[in-house]
């Protein structure tokens, strides 16, 4: 008898490495709602990505 082939499950989230220089402030109320739509998962996926502004500078544009 064989066993179906289950993937290995994904490896745990981990929290993004502490990086350089100073934390992101807090989204400025005057900002349009436009400016924040993009604003904010911009933002989300810079925290989680772990990457500084010096590495995402260096990575090619698709």
């Amino acid at each position: 008898m064989t066993t179906p082939f289950e993937p290995p499950a994904p490896p745990p989230l981990r929290p993004a490495p502490a990086r350089p220089g100073r934390k992101l402030g807090p989204i400025a109320e005057e900002l349009s709602s436009a400016h924040r739509a993009w604003l904010g998962p911009l933002r989300e996926t810079y925290l989680t990505s772990g990457l500084t502004l010096n590495e995402l500078s260096a990575l090619p544009i698709c």
